[in-house]
């Protein structure tokens, strides 16, 4: 039999950059990319595309803040950075001096939603933790919502600003416009917001909603404004005067469908629609959306199970949540698991449907009005992973067919984001793990990265590159941005946040351990081949800076002995030895930024 003769030597160069190509939901073999993305350039002379490889961003510590609690939440406001560990609320200087602010929260695991919202004087914080709401001022002060009322008392010294009910309920609360003292005698209250009345020498002004708008009296003198609670069948709803007068010595037949009227003597009742007995905000998934001056929040029943109700407090008032202003979705039989807004839309996600809401401007009640035209067939999955910004929403989601994926709004037009590759690592996740699964975005280094962190590693996706990559940072729970635009994230479990620094090669002083795992290259051929040289053609590195490199040629199973390779004048290895077919993974941790551009091998095939 003739020998196998040698082709002629040729140089072949492919680039560090593609696709996951894992065969299955772990993604620890085949082509994949660790803690560095593709960045693609167009040369200026021939217009050809380039596409590097870059090492991520790294992290530089801005504060300390708890070490004992888990975190649950982050947001730059007013020049100070605000999160939420355990129970507890946080407000940190830019310099890293942090300091509790508020009363303890009722819970202290899972997620918290922040947001801020507009009110006469300016702006507040607003936090959702999944029981209260709490609204933050900028003077530390922490009110609880549901508000915490206590009933008017007569000669009591008030201060400006305090908040009192009635006696009697009247469906709303006061608060003192001035400083002084109440007088001997009850004021009669006003029922309609923004009208005030004068007790002794404090003005009172009603402020907002309870829920405590008070039993139906027999023969009692109702004025136009007024409102009551009525018990129908275990649900309570909430009648208001139309017609003035006095009510009869027996309850009347109430009619309990919104916008009808009831005749009770001389008075005639208009139904406003059924509310809980707790009063809103009270109870939420804590997804916040802003709209129009108006907070947004899903509420759950009163048995603490999912719902499909939306509420929202008053415009430009988070202190007052009116119990009747609520729309359900129902346009699919789901729940509602989180909420974001969308250009001038509400997205209200579901178990596996999504739907949108505009602000119709309605006169009472909720001033939302379904927009059926959008409605999509894709839930949720992970309701603490959604990231909308720009003009972009991307999501996990989940629809009745089965399996996961990444989707993404642009506009308001939905396009599946991730492969099959990525799709069968989220398949991996158990529906708990899942639901645990936090997610953010941020722009930085010129890129959108939307990051899914996953209970190992965070899978990161790169919306105008539309490339995904995979980090061992760590986990990280929330991001925000603060004056210069720099990106801040909250670490999961290390007590501290951190500025995305792109000048850096280090997380918290620790080097960046750069990864790339290619595919298998056979340059077209299962012939025997031969591999003279190998350049990893690069930008140098330092001045001592090395790089590692090894080589599989039986589909990833072992791995040759790593091999050392410096960066100046050139990552350079000689005599690699013959193969069929072969997989390359490359390292670096040098601390410093690097940045790679592909594998240039000399290359000899033997005919058969």
């Amino acid at each position: 039999m003739a020998a196998a003769q040698p082709n002629a030597l040729k140089t072949l160069r492919v680039p560090l950059v593609g696709t996951f190509l894992n065969r299955n939901g772990q993604a620890n073999t085949d082509q994949r990319f660790i803690n560095c993305y593709p960045e693609s350039v167009k040369a200026p002379i021939n217009n050809q595309q380039k596409i590097y490889l870059v090492q991520r961003p790294g992290f530089t510590s801005i504060a300390t803040i708890d070490t004992t609690r888990p975190a649950r939440g982050l947001k730059y406001w007013n020049g100070y950075f605000y999160t939420v560990y355990g129970n507890r609320i946080y407000k940190t200087t830019t310099g890293g001096v942090s300091t509790q602010i508020g009363s303890n929260l009722t819970t202290s695991t899972g997620e918290c939603a922040f947001e801020i919202a507009t009110v006469p004087e300016g702006n507040v914080l607003v936090l959702a933790d999944g029981d209260y709401v709490y609204v933050i001022e900028a003077d530390n002060t922490v009110t609880q919502v549901p508000l915490v009322l206590n009933n008017w008392v007569t000669g009591t010294a008030y201060a400006a600003g305090a908040r009192v009910k009635p006696t009697t309920a009247t469906g709303y609360y006061y608060e003192a416009l001035d400083a002084g003292t109440s007088g001997g005698t009850e004021p009669t209250w006003p029922i309609f917001i923004g009208e005030t009345v004068t007790d002794n020498d404090i003005t009172w002004e009603a402020k907002g909603y309870t829920n405590d708008a008070g039993a139906w009296q027999a023969s009692y003198a109702y004025v136009v404004g007024q409102q009551i609670s009525v018990n129908i069948g275990g649900i309570d709803y909430l009648f208001g005067i139309s017609i003035a007068g006095t009510s009869g010595g027996t309850a009347p037949d109430w009619s309990i469908e919104t916008g009808q009227s009831t005749v009770d003597n001389e008075i005639t009742w208009t139904c406003l629609g059924p509310f809980k007995d707790d009063a809103p905000p009270k109870y939420h998934k804590p997804s916040f959306a802003f709209m129009d001056g108006y907070l947004f929040l899903i509420l759950k029943k009163a048995d603490g199970s999912d719902s499909a109700d939306i509420y929202n407090s008053d415009v430009d008032n988070p202190y007052s949540w009116n119990p009747i202003n609520f729309i359900v979705a129902e346009q699919f039989p789901d729940n509602l698991q989180a909420l974001a807004r969308q250009n001038n839309m509400l997205v209200a996600f579901g178990d596996t449907s999504t739907e949108f809401f505009y602000d119709a401007g309605n006169a009472s009640g909720t001033p939302l009005a379904r927009n059926t035209s959008y409605t999509l067939q894709v839930g949720i999955a992970a309701p603490n992973a959604v990231y909308q910004n720009e003009k972009f929403c991307l999501f996990i989601g989940q629809s009745q067919s089965g399996g996961r994926a990444v989707w993404m709004l642009d506009g308001f037009v939905p396009k599946k984001v991730s492969d099959e590759y990525i799709d069968r690592i989220i398949d991996t996740l158990t529906h708990a793990q899942v639901m645990a699964v936090s997610g953010f975005g941020l722009r930085t280094n010129g890129h959108l990265f939307y990051i899914i962190n996953l209970p190992s590693f965070s899978l990161v996706y790169d919306v105008e590159e539309r490339m995904w990559w995979e980090s061992t940072g760590g986990n990280f729970i929330q991001m925000t941005d603060d004056d210069s635009g720099k990106a801040i994230i909250q670490g999961a479990t290390t007590g501290k946040i951190y500025y995305v620094d792109p000048t850096v090669g280090t997380d918290d002083g620790v080097p960046i351990q750069m990864e790339a795992y290619t595919m298998k290259y056979d340059f077209d051929t299962m012939n025997l081949k031969s591999m003279q040289s190998l350049n990893v053609v690069s930008d140098q590195v330092g001045t001592t800076t090395t790089m590692q490199l090894r080589w599989s040629d039986d589909d990833y199973r072992t791995w040759s002995d790593w091999r050392t390779l410096n960066f100046n004048p050139r990552a350079y290895f000689a005599n690699l030895g013959s193969f069929r077919r072969r997989a390359f993974n490359l390292k670096y941790a040098g601390g410093l930024p690097a940045r790679f551009e592909s594998l240039e091998f000399d290359v000899r095939a033997w005919k058969a």
